[in-house]
């Protein structure tokens, strides 16, 4: 019959590791010893029908409550939960994805302009007209400077 709680991943190697010598020490038979040892603990868990905690498990309602701050702009030290404990991991972890999600989104929302689109896109051209196998290096040089003057503003329809 398995356990009604989960055990850790150590509470289940702990108990491995006593069957092992129980069954080299006192039932004396170390062939069967030695298979229970060569099993992983994951394997060892389900024949004895034990449960393994997760330890990777979340709390959801932290990591949701993180996801948001860091969505919304926040800040790190604003987490609410006690450090080093397994809600202040959760949340820290959605706080991470939260911040990464909104950065990804107000990149692309400043690409949308159709204006910053057309520097973009004017600059492509310029390093695109300069890069061929016999340009020199001059004139590479020069297409970057016009490059880069078309992507800060300072267009003067300066083509290499």
């Amino acid at each position: 019959m398995g356990r009604i709680h989960p055990l850790s991943r150590e509470q289940i190697q702990g108990r491995k590791d006593r069957a092992v010598r129980f069954t080299r020490d006192v039932v004396g038979d170390p062939d069967r010893a030695a298979e229970i040892e060569d099993e992983d603990v994951e394997a060892y868990a389900e024949r004895r029908k034990l449960t393994m905690a997760n330890p990777m498990q979340q709390d959801q309602a932290a990591w949701r409550a993180g996801f948001d701050a860091g969505a919304a702009g926040g800040r790190a030290a604003s987490c609410p939960y006690p450090a080093r404990t397994a809600e202040a991991l959760a949340w820290r972890s959605g706080f991470i994805e939260g911040k990464a999600k909104a950065s990804r989104t107000n990149t692309a929302r400043k690409l949308e302009t159709t204006a910053e689109q057309d520097v973009i896109a004017r600059a492509k051209e310029i390093l695109e007209a300069a890069y061929a196998p016999s340009a020199t290096r001059g004139r590479l040089v020069a297409a970057i400077r016009a490059a880069i003057e078309v992507l800060e503003g300072d267009d003067d329809d300066q083509a290499a």
